[in-house]
């Protein structure tokens, strides 16, 4: 690793991340969490998994496969793609969490068009 003792760092911890933004839907009140996510075998996404599951565990809540949404979440259409999925579900969750905005924000625009109801938390 190269010598950063005169270099500014930034440095996330994502599984951390992923952790505290779960826990704080569950403390919301939020049952059914999904996790919209691409390849969990890339470092970053597998730390954010780890949290999310993390998160879930702690609070007795059970690691359902359904709820692992994977798309390629690399624009705002992505986000539609997941929406559409969604709509499609028998038990649709009631809160989601993300890897990215932009898909973020491409669900939540394709989810209002199509009439569903969702708070914001």
């Amino acid at each position: 690793m190269p010598d950063l003792t005169d270099n500014s760092v930034i440095v996330i911890d994502h599984a951390q991340a992923a952790y505290l933004a779960t826990k704080h839907l569950i403390e919301a009140g939020c049952k059914k969490i999904a996790h919209v996510t691409t390849h969990v075998n890339h470092s970053i996404y597998a730390e954010k998994y780890a949290g999310y599951k993390k998160a879930l565990l702690e609070s007795d809540k059970k690691l359902k496969e359904e709820l692992l949404i994977f798309e390629d979440l690399s624009s705002i259409e992505s986000g539609k793609n997941v929406a559409a999925h969604i709509l499609k579900m028998n038990k649709r969750p009631d809160g989601l969490f993300f890897e990215n905005d932009s898909s973020a924000a491409g669900c939540i625009a394709s989810l209002k068009k199509q009439g569903s109801i969702f708070r914001r938390i």
